[in-house]
């Protein structure tokens, strides 16, 4: 299974394969440490592979490889061909200039993974690399920086995969919003952390509800102009610089974000809009829980229920494909 996405000047193409087209990297690391109450013959050895055992090798890999073009000087590339030291650190620097601009068309390409065929394909990363290749053959060097990931007994599910692409394309939503709402996605399906999943998902989900539409901006504004001429030539005269200085001074509000999702939901489910308000009210109460209990001399109890995760889980990504993929 393999998808290419194009983005210029960058090329980003996802695959799901028993091997990967990259090698991934292994290290093994050791070293002592005490054992309390032991002398030093009795101190313990410790060894740590990276990738862990735990998840490399596997039976089934995600990779996704982002490619792009980077100019250097000819006397650079020359010796970049003939394997200069000096010169391929040089060209791999250069490589890691665009690393972070890379990084949001992964997690675009990871996030219609997720969408598409299930969360388990993305929600593991083994290691991120750089590759530098030279010329047109298949020699390359390259660098650990840490998108390849895997999963095991996958049953991946039947879905339209070019239509979400297109839809996504399509979206009336910028790029780099969609890129966001996905790094959060990935971030909630990686993480072994309850809260960090659970804010993950909910910010998310809260970034696709849409804010208020300018015609309700306007509407307000039209009525606080007419007020403040109403005012002006009906109030008293002793009270009409009060009044002024309140209504110069007020500014549009806007409807809660319970209010705005209520709107959401009416529009993309309208049968069952109410049992996805009344989870929304609780996941937003427990969002607000869990970041004011950061105030000093406050003291909360929030009771993350990981099945409130899993809730919230399913209900952001139903209204992550409905919003950026059209599709219920």
């Amino acid at each position: 299974m393999r998808a290419v996405f194009q983005f210029e000047p960058f090329k980003i193409s996802a695959s799901v394969s028993p091997k990967t087209r990259h090698l991934i990297t292994t290290m093994e690391f050791s070293g002592f440490h005490d054992v309390d109450g032991a002398d030093e013959q009795e101190a313990k050895l410790n060894k740590w592979q990276v990738p862990s055992p735990d998840i490399f090798p596997s039976r089934m890999y995600t990779e996704i490889i982002a490619t792009t073009y980077i100019e250097v000087e000819d006397e650079i590339a020359l010796q970049f061909e003939n394997f200069d030291q000096k010169a391929r650190d040089f060209v791999l620097d250069k490589a890691e200039e665009v690393e972070d601009i890379i990084s949001g068309h992964i997690d675009y390409a990871a996030g219609i993974f997720g969408l598409s065929f299930g969360a388990e394909l993305v929600s593991t990363v083994i290691t991120e690399q750089i590759f530098a290749y030279r010329s047109l053959s298949e020699k390359y060097a390259y660098r650990l920086s840490n998108n390849i990931t895997v999963v095991q007994g996958l049953t991946v599910k039947t879905v339209d995969f070019e239509k979400n692409i297109k839809a996504v394309h399509t979206a009336n939503i910028k790029f780099e919003m969609t890129t966001r709402v996905f790094a959060w996605l990935l971030r909630g399906w990686e993480s072994e952390n309850r809260i960090l999943r659970f804010i993950s998902f909910f910010t998310a989900l809260e970034m696709i509800i849409p804010a208020d539409s300018n015609p309700e901006i306007e509407r307000w504004q039209k009525t606080k102009t007419d007020m403040q001429k109403f005012l002006k030539k009906n109030a008293p005269d002793h009270l009409k610089e009060e009044f002024a200085e309140f209504f110069d001074n007020s500014k549009y509000q806007g409807r809660s974000l319970k209010n705005r999702f209520d709107t959401l939901a009416k529009t993309t489910n309208p049968g069952h809009w109410e049992v996805d308000s009344s989870n929304f009210q609780l996941f937003n109460r427990i969002r607000n829980e869990i970041l004011h209990s950061g105030k000093p001399g406050a003291t909360h109890q929030v009771n993350l229920r990981l099945k409130d995760i899993e809730k919230l889980e399913l209900l952001t990504v139903r209204y992550v494909k409905q919003v950026l993929c059209n599709q219920s």
